[in-house]
């Protein structure tokens, strides 16, 4: 699990605002954010029962729920996703 200093000091997400935004909002709400092995951000869920994660995939979140991809969100609809994760 990243900071939000080391998640926002990230190179090409720092230039990339929604991103960013997106990485904030989950870690203020205290979910997990790790790296895969590509450097793309990955949010976890904080309850250890729950299966889902997503991965920035170029400009998208893909939600992957018990490793297998669901759907694809904007910036915009992952907000909204990890908001209601509270």
């Amino acid at each position: 699990m990243k900071t939000l200093r080391e998640a926002s000091s990230m190179g090409p997400l720092s230039t990339s605002t929604v991103v960013s935004e997106v990485l904030t909002q989950a870690i203020a709400l205290g979910l997990s954010y790790q790296s895969d092995d590509r450097d793309s951000p990955k949010i976890l869920p904080r309850r250890k029962g729950e299966r889902w994660a997503l991965n920035l995939v170029e400009d998208r979140w893909l939600l992957s729920i018990g490793n297998v991809p669901q759907i694809q969100f904007s910036s915009q609809e992952a907000l909204a996703f990890i908001a209601r994760r509270r």
